[in-house]
């Protein structure tokens, strides 16, 4: 009989690689996405289906990518954050077991504030501040208290925020410029209204506020409401890597519940947020019987991560997570202490799991070359094997045609056919998670571990009653909007 060996493939190990692809940790949430045609931009993946993926952009935009536009990398991103899916979240607690700090009646950074620095570049503790003109350390020395002030108001409330700064970097980025060039810059990220004087943004990708110098001289204090713009921007900016896993109602709500604290010469008197809060209403919102989206709209799963860019969300949002912040049940904050507590542990199961997946890519790349090579050698030894092989008489002599007698093989005389490669074992976390065709939302799957800590077993119809009651009893009359969209 004949003797025939087959090769061993190896097509399995090379489609396992390209699934796998390559996810560094700290691309789990910002990153640069190309198209098939090589354009890029810079967003967070919040959401995927079969065939198509929802990014937020720079700007706040959602858009709609189809996955079949995206690069090979991209692709592989996104069957590798599917495994979020597999994961059924935590129960929310009924009640939190770990107590909370002590809320601060005052909140300032440590007088006189400590500068270094001259000309379009200063430092302190915790912020640069870089300008396009020279400036004196007198204007950036008034600056800087209300930028320090605000770190350190996020920092106090007992909601375990943790605000720091970029990740290879000592301290956050500020940068000054003209109201002109200010206008310019803001007009092509943002849409403006007509008349409407900004005072501050925080361009979430190059992780910076940006300020026109009349925020500053003009403005500075609350009769103006620039600093209070000022400190909704540096929130976001100490909020950062919340941003991508809260629902945008919220970063917003939080932001507004920071700038409407009373500042004054020493820094943040939240002894007085009730006070701060009214004023607002009064004096920005130019309402004292605001008109808010009901928390059957808000809170409801299928619209708790819309939103809006419009000016009644901003009060909506102000007012909803200043009830859950000050006013929901008998430990002051507790149902955003626990909310967050729970985002953070998806925020950082994600930032795990993206980190072993990366692991197991790595390892296995380095096995599957290995394998390869081993593979092409085997291959190599069966050609020269079944070149040598024939049909086998019965007393064991092998009649080759061609073949001279040095070259022959005695069947059974000691020449084995070579040793088949074992199979390469493909690890579970790469397995599991490849060839995934359901939909995924990673902000929706945060937040449905987390909402529960919010609404607390209260149907939407209990908890408006107990807003306008809460609101009632600090003197502000609340009406809800009809149930809709949010």
């Amino acid at each position: 009989m004949k003797l025939h060996f087959h090769r061993q493939w190896r097509g399995l190990f090379l489609a396992v690689l390209l699934v796998a692809g390559s996810v560094r940790s700290e691309e789990a949430e910002w990153r640069v996405w190309t198209s098939t045609l090589g354009t890029s931009t810079k967003a967070v993946l919040i959401g995927a289906a079969a065939d198509f993926v929802m990014l937020r952009l720079e700007n706040g935009r959602e858009v709609r990518v189809d996955l079949q536009q995206l690069s090979e990398t991209d692709r592989s991103y996104v069957e590798a954050m599917r495994v979020l899916l597999s994961r059924s979240p935590a129960p929310a607690p009924a009640a939190s077991a770990s107590p909370m700090n002590p809320w601060p009646e005052q909140v300032g950074a440590s007088r006189p504030i400590l500068l270094a620095g001259a000309g379009r570049e200063y430092e302190t503790p915790h912020f640069i501040f870089r300008t396009d003109e020279t400036v004196d350390g007198t204007f950036v020395r008034r600056a800087a208290a209300i930028f320090e002030d605000t770190l350190g108001l996020v920092d106090a409330v007992p909601l375990d925020l943790r605000p720091s700064p970029p990740e290879g970097m000592d301290r956050f980025v500020i940068d000054f410029t003209s109201r002109k060039q200010f206008d310019a810059a803001v007009s092509k990220e943002y849409r403006l209204i007509p008349g409407q004087k900004v005072f501050g943004v925080y361009l979430t990708m190059q992780r910076r506020v940006l300020v026109p110098y009349d925020a500053i001289w003009d403005e500075v204090k609350r009769s103006g409401g620039g600093s209070g713009a000022l400190v909704h921007e540096v929130a976001h900016q100490a909020m950062h890597e919340w941003l991508p896993f809260l629902p945008v109602w919220l970063t917003e709500g939080l932001a507004e519940c920071f700038a409407v604290v009373p500042l004054n010469p020493d820094g943040f008197d939240l002894s007085k947020s009730e006070e701060g809060l009214k004023y607002a209403l009064s004096e920005r919102y130019r309402t004292q019987a605001p008109v808010i989206q009901a928390p059957g709209v808000t809170l409801a799963p299928e619209n708790f991560s819309a939103w809006k860019d419009e000016a009644d969300r901003y009060l909506s949002a102000l007012l909803t997570t200043y009830f859950f912040l000050h006013l929901d049940g008998v430990e002051r904050g507790r149902p955003l202490a626990d909310f967050l507590s729970t985002i953070r542990k998806s925020k950082d199961d994600t930032r795990q799991f993206i980190a072993d997946y990366n692991q197991a890519v790595a390892e296995f790349e380095k096995k599957r070359l290995a394998h390869n090579a081993a593979v092409e050698q085997y291959n190599r030894e069966v050609d020269a094997y079944n070149a040598k092989a024939g049909a086998a008489t019965p007393g064991g002599a092998v009649t080759i045609r061609g073949v001279g007698s040095a070259g022959k093989i005695v069947v059974g005389g000691g020449t084995l056919p070579p040793t088949p490669v074992p199979a390469l074992e493909v690890p579970e976390i790469i397995r599991r998670n490849q060839g995934r065709n359901t939909t995924l939302d990673i902000v929706a799957l945060a937040n449905e571990a987390a909402r529960p800590n919010l609404i607390r077993g209260r149907s939407f119809a209990q908890l408006e009653s107990e807003m306008k009651a809460a609101y009632a009893r600090i003197g502000i009359t609340v009406t809800f909007a009809p149930q809709g969209s949010p």
